[in-house]
Formats: C-alpha cells, structure tokens, sequence
C-alpha cells in the first residue's frame, strides 16, 4: 500500500510542476498586460493634459 501512494504522489508532484510552469506563465502574463494598459493609460492622460 506505502508503494502504491509513493507511485501516485510521485506522479502529482510531475503534475504539479507542469501545471506550476503554466500556472507561473499565465500570472506574468496577466501581470505584464496590467502594466501595458496601465502605461496606455498614463499615456492618455498625459497627452490628454498636454
């Protein structure tokens, strides 16, 4: 039984690294998207005000 449980956390842990990269991948993503609308906006704002 101890074996059978070592086998199926071992496989989780190859999941959750697969599943951390993307997971990893989206969140720098998401961050990167929020930091180009938030430069959009200064931009506008500034030209706006200018």
């Amino acid at each position: 039984m101890r074996w059978l449980i070592g086998i199926i956390s071992q496989k989780d842990r190859d999941i959750m690294k697969k599943y951390a990269n993307k997971i990893l991948a989206g969140m720098i993503a998401i961050v990167v998207v929020c930091i180009v609308v938030i430069v959009y906006k200064l931009i506008d704002v500034l030209t706006a005000s200018l």
